[in-house]
């Protein structure tokens, strides 16, 4: 009982440690500027409901800025600058709030799992990936949308089905990829239920019914969403959005690998996967297996076999869409509580040096050799050029002449809560202007089309060796 007690204060002491070096890690981001998808889309539909009046409804804010999704991400923030003010620090910290409510949530799924030790690892394997770090203080909804979907499947397993209600309908009115939880828990129940006819004491087909409609309850709320969408955009999904899903094979099967490779192996979680393998196999095949087996309640087979198949349905949902990194940081959680619920089964002390060794390798992946938008801290850099460039702008003296950028550069000019200029810029345009003078250029940025460098020089370029801008003057035509 002693060493038990000892077992969990170290891991307590690790989490601690690695806790305050994140926070420490991250304070000085929360006075970065808004960065790509934050720059936007989240950060500016989240000022304008500050400005216009915060409300869920989906005509409360242009389309191009809600893109269709459900409204609790931007309402949330724009609640938050109501009360701590619109400042880079003070939004960003309620995106850090968040953070460290994911991390709660994720030690209360791992302990409800596999106990306090099983809390720990979970809290701990999350906190330490870069895709989190990353979105830890970025304006973004993957966050929320992990903290309340972990926070569903706890009282899920806890069978507190009221908690469940509220956090999975809260999680769709988050981001739609929520819905892919209560319809993977239906098939969970309703696979439960089949397989128990072939037992002594099968269940009643009206304990099923009840089990698939608290299951499927946040499913009413997704649909009662898409009913005052349609009546106040015309359309149930964003039509740009229903053009990024793909049914035909092939592309589905190279964006099944695309997410399998970053879920379990890019960043350093190549390490965690093999040894999970190995305890898996060993504690299935070894001679003291009979509490791994049982199918009894509390078994650990029967937990492995439920969180499994709430992963695969994301992993499927995610083959099916438009794949982004840091679509994952949802699925953290998850997979950190499974792998945390096979390593308890160990020795205490050999499930503490099995966990440090999981984690070791996602030290020397927060940054990358190449530009990677928000799934590591290598977007800082891209950041670090967008301010440079933006100072370059404000100081020459071009006397009103018009000038055309390509995003990020652009929306970074039109409102000084972004973060980049003193004022917003006036004769700026994102698009093609025949009788623009200035182009500001992002490489990694959005295509002007028209655009052709052989009819501008380069007057000024900004870069590292991850992002770069180019700003071009229009050539002078000289008649003969």
């Amino acid at each position: 009982m002693k060493q038990k007690v000892q077992i969990q204060v170290i891991f307590l002491l690790l989490f601690a440690v690695l806790f305050v070096a994140f926070l420490i890690l991250r304070f000085p981001a929360l006075e970065l500027p808004f960065f790509w998808d934050e720059l936007g889309v989240y950060g500016p539909a989240s000022l304008y409901l500050l400005d216009n009046g915060v409300s869920m409804m989906p005509n409360s804010m242009p389309t191009e800025l809600s893109r269709g999704h459900p409204l609790l991400c931007p309402f949330y923030f724009a609640t938050w600058m109501k009360v701590f003010g619109s400042s880079l620090f003070a939004v960003h910290l309620g995106a850090l709030t968040l953070s460290v409510a994911l991390l709660g949530a994720s030690y209360a799924l791992g302990k409800q799992l596999a106990g306090k030790v099983g809390g720990w690892i979970t809290a701990i394997f999350v906190l330490v990936q870069p895709v989190f770090v990353a979105q830890s203080t970025l304006v973004l909804p993957e966050i929320l949308l992990a903290f309340l979907l972990t926070l569903a499947l706890y009282f899920y397993f806890k069978q507190q089905y009221w908690g469940y209600f509220v956090a999975a309908g809260l999680a769709v009115l988050s981001k739609e990829t929520a819905i892919v939880l209560p319809v993977s828990l239906c098939v969970v129940e309703t696979l439960m239920s089949l397989r128990s006819l072939f037992q002594p004491k099968s269940i009643r087909w009206t304990t099923w019914m009840r089990q698939l409609l608290v299951m499927g309850s946040p499913l009413l709320v997704f649909a009662l969403f898409l009913g005052i969408q349609k009546i106040q955009n015309s359309w149930f999904f964003f039509p740009y959005h229903t053009d990024l899903m793909s049914f035909e094979l092939a592309n589905v099967w190279e964006t099944f690998k695309e997410v399998i490779r970053f879920l379990f192996w890019d960043q350093g979680r190549w390490l965690g996967s093999i040894l999970f393998l190995v305890v898996f196999v060993w504690k299935f095949l070894g001679k003291d297996n009979t509490h791994f087996i049982s199918e009894e309640k509390g078994g650990v087979i029967p937990k492995i076999g439920i969180v499994c198949m709430v992963l695969a349905a994301f992993v499927a949902f995610d083959s099916l869409n438009f794949f982004m990194e840091r679509y994952t940081v949802l699925l953290l959680p998850i997979l950190s509580a499974l792998f945390a619920l096979v390593v308890t089964q160990l020795d205490k002390r050999l499930a503490l040096l099995v966990t440090i060794l999981a984690i070791v390798p996602t030290f020397w992946h927060h940054s990358d050799k190449d530009f990677s938008y928000d799934y590591n801290l290598t977007y800082e850099k891209q950041v670090e050029v967008q301010k440079a460039v933006t100072k370059y702008l404000e100081e020459v003296d071009w006397k009103g002449e018009k000038m055309v950028c390509n995003f990020p550069t652009y929306t970074g000019l039109t409102d000084a809560r972004m973060g980049y200029c003193r004022a917003a810029f006036e004769n700026i345009s994102p698009k093609y202007q025949a009788d623009a003078e200035y182009f500001v250029i992002s490489e990694n940025g959005s295509w002007i089309k028209q655009f052709d460098k052989k009819q501008f020089d380069k007057i000024k370029e900004f870069g590292n060796e991850y992002f770069s801008v180019g700003v071009y003057k229009r050539k002078e035509v000289i008649i003969k």
